[in-house]
């Protein structure tokens, strides 16, 4: 048909009737354009009920997962997550508010003098008992000989004490007998005396002998306890038993041992730092020069509110990491706990009493002991650290829950996988 479009140009698409689905199927047509000009033959499509069940089953099949999930699934997961916050709120303290503190000797000479020789570099690590400054030596070798010569004479003069006390106990023995005689001469001349015979001048002068020789005995006692108190109360006991010679013997020690500390020593193993000091200068005895930090004895000190005490107990175990070392992990136990907080260690502690007061919360200091970790990074003084402190408190719902639930096993009942799932809230006596 010219200028018309003839009903053989179009094609025919048969499809089902949904609504008379009872009525058996029905065919009806639905003119469509021609897809293209050079087909000879028009397509028919037929759908029926069965194909579009076929092609639309996966999109139930997601669509009933999804009522699954968002009707059991996320509870469930919601109750997980409040069920693990609710065990966990106030079991773990934690803090940032913690460094890595090691042993520190500050290395300071015991006596005064000049240095000749700096043996150490900054940041150089040695072994106990290595030399690390020599102090000018002279002066004490010149006090060392002193001492020797000193404790020689001092022997020799209690040598000396004891010859005198002999000679002088030899003069007593010699007087004593001087005095006897002069004793029975007087005697003899006052008998004669009072019968007429002896003569006034022979009885004074016996009596004079007498008396200087009783004179002569006393000084002599008291000379000889002088050199008996120069021997020490003691003239048999050694020369090296006498307290003049100890004495004599303890300077010569103390120059000795001045003169061994000229080579100022570790007394630690570790590594020395801020080392201020140069040959030629003068140290001071007891003024420090440079430090010393010990190797083998680091822990962490974290100062924790007091409000975080609570269930804070010796002992307990520690998870510690350190910010030079995001990946690695240490862990620890706590040591000890300060018995005052860090303000009461202040230079200027806190007036409370002041009309001004604000109540502000106080930290307090713990110490927390290192295990070992062989393989881990070097911890050096001063790092920073964040800590957290297994507390093992226990909620006490979920302790009688965790009570029951052992009962209940212990009676037959099969509820392992409870228990199980439970298990990471429960007190492990209660999951065994």
């Amino acid at each position: 048909m010219a200028g018309g479009v003839s009903p053989l140009d179009h094609r025919s698409l048969l499809v089902l009737d949904e609504s008379h689905e009872d009525e058996g199927v029905r065919p009806r047509a639905v003119p469509g354009p021609v897809a293209d000009s050079e087909a000879s033959t028009a397509e028919l499509e037929v759908v029926t009920p069965a194909v579009r069940q076929r092609s639309g089953w996966p999109r139930r099949l997601v669509r009933g997962l999804v009522r699954f999930f968002l009707l059991l699934a996320v509870p469930a997961a919601a109750l997980a997550v409040g069920l693990h916050f609710y065990a966990l709120t106030g079991r773990y303290v934690s803090t940032e508010n913690a460094y890595v503190k090691s042993r520190i000797i500050a290395v300071s000479p015991e006596i005064e003098g000049r240095v000749v020789q700096v043996a150490v570099q900054e940041n150089q690590r040695l072994a106990a008992g290595a030399v690390l400054f020599t102090i000018d030596d002279e002066p004490h070798r010149i006090a060392l000989e002193i001492a020797e010569t000193r404790m020689a004479a001092v022997k020799n003069e209690i040598e000396s004490l004891k010859a005198e006390h002999r000679e002088i106990g030899a003069q007593i023995d010699q007087v004593g007998e001087r005095v006897k005689y002069y004793r029975r001469r007087l005697e003899r001349e006052r008998a004669l005396s009072r019968r007429g015979v002896s003569p006034k001048a022979r009885l004074d002068e016996a009596e004079y002998n007498l008396t200087a020789a009783e004179h002569s005995i006393h000084v002599l006692r008291r000379k000889i306890a002088k050199v008996l108190t120069g021997l020490g109360g003691d003239p048999e006991q050694p020369a090296e038993r006498n307290p003049s010679y100890l004495r004599a013997r303890a300077e010569r020690d103390l120059a000795q041992l001045r003169l061994g500390k000229t080579k100022v020593r570790a007394a630690a193993a570790g590594i020395v730092t801020r080392i201020a000091l140069e040959p030629g200068e003068w140290v001071v005895a007891g003024k420090a020069t440079f430090g010393l930090i010990v190797d083998g004895e680091t822990w962490i000190e974290a100062n924790l509110k007091e409000t975080q005490l609570t269930h804070l107990q010796e002992g307990q175990t520690v998870k510690v990491g350190i910010d030079a070392y995001p990946d690695h992990t240490w862990h620890a136990r706590v040591a000890s706990i300060s018995p005052a907080t860090g303000a009461e260690f202040s230079i200027l502690p806190p007036q409370n009493a002041s009309g001004n007061w604000v109540k502000v919360v106080q930290r307090l200091p713990l110490r927390l002991k290192l295990e070992p970790a062989p393989g881990l990074p070097p911890l050096r003084a001063g790092m920073t650290a964040q800590v957290e402190i297994d507390t093992g408190r226990q909620r006490p719902l979920l302790v009688r829950a965790g009570e029951e639930l052992a009962a209940l096993e212990r009676e037959g009942l099969p509820i392992g996988f409870l228990r199980h799932f439970l298990k990471p809230w429960l007190r492990p006596e209660a999951t065994d």
